[in-house]
């Protein structure tokens, strides 16, 4: 991200405070893309307590939180995105079987026919 954007980013939510990256989740005013956003920009090195990298100061809050709650955060939002990955390609997946199903029964029928032919 260039300095514009985190600077944008900052004007955005000048109104929006969140003391831990889980409430920043949890708004559902936010979108997913919102959200990784404003996680990059907290793990960022621009947000790291100096004496204390493993520590971030996030804007409008006066105590740390770790780098590890803001990576989880991110965790939680790929686990949701790879949930709804994973029930489409199920939903998607029992479509075609149905379909398959359906037509199960006549490509059976040709193939039969096909091998009685070839047969004789």
């Amino acid at each position: 991200m260039n300095l514009d954007t985190l600077r944008k980013l900052r004007e955005t939510d000048a109104t929006r405070t969140f003391s831990l990256p889980q409430e920043l989740i949890d708004d559902p005013a936010l979108s997913r893309t919102r959200k990784r956003e404003i996680l990059a920009e907290w793990a960022s090195d621009a947000s790291a307590i100096e004496s204390f990298p493993a520590l971030r100061l996030l804007p409008g809050t006066t105590f740390p939180v770790t780098l590890s709650a803001i990576r989880d955060a991110l965790a939680t939002l790929d686990g949701e995105v790879l949930e709804q990955v994973e029930e489409h390609a199920r939903q998607e997946g029992a479509a075609k079987r149905r379909k398959n199903r359906s037509l199960h029964p006549t490509a059976r029928g040709r193939k039969h026919a096909i091998e009685l032919h070839m047969a004789n």
